[in-house]
């Protein structure tokens, strides 16, 4: 009687196990990086739905080239570079659009602030996290990406460098200047 064992939770381990056909280990991967993608296509759809379809799109086509990749401890920075690419090509199709859409939204969740004084506290930081999300979609991926990962994800500057394939120090420098043009565009859109 075969028993498989549970694959090793190490990127490089899960990979080669995964080139091999082991499905499991693959989604084992899917798991650990699912929410990070989320978040890369949330700043370039124009809706949930489409940010889901961009992120089973970057795993499927990951899949399909898995057995190309040829150093499986940097899976991260590849899966990153994949996400990037698929998300930003579905989200130049419609971002003129969205642009204009997201501008009167938040323009409108600016102008009615006062009346939402008395709404429940998480009510409010789910707006500000939408709002910040709409920001982010105004600064260069990155400078967004950093911030998302750390916002939405809680990952640590290391596991976002090791993601994004750049040093730590870099990651910091990025998320410095991403949040100092996040303060303009915030005090720029407070400010008519």
């Amino acid at each position: 009687m075969t028993t498989e064992t549970a694959p090793p939770n190490d990127d490089g381990s899960l990979v080669r196990l995964a080139q091999c056909g082991r499905l499991d280990a693959y989604d084992a991967l899917v798991a650990r990086y699912r929410r990070a993608v989320l978040a890369i296509a949330s700043r370039h759809a124009s809706s949930r739905e489409c940010a889901e379809d961009a992120v089973q799109e970057t795993f499927l086509k990951a899949f399909r080239h898995l057995r190309m990749l040829r150093e499986p401890d940097r899976f991260a920075p590849w899966l990153y570079a994949i996400a990037r690419q698929v998300t930003v090509d579905g989200g130049r199709r419609d971002s003129a659009d969205r642009s204009r859409l997201q501008s009167a939204i938040d323009q409108a969740v600016l102008d009615s602030s006062e009346a939402i004084r008395g709404v429940e506290d998480d009510a409010i930081r789910r707006m500000e996290a939408e709002s910040l999300i709409s920001r982010l979609r105004e600064l260069p991926e990155e400078l967004a990406t950093p911030i998302a990962l750390q916002c939405e994800e809680d990952w640590s500057l290391a596991r976002i460098a090791e993601f994004v394939g750049v040093p730590v120090s870099t990651i910091k420098w990025r998320m410095h200047e991403g949040r100092k043009r996040l303060r303009t565009l915030h005090e720029e859109g407070t400010n008519p």
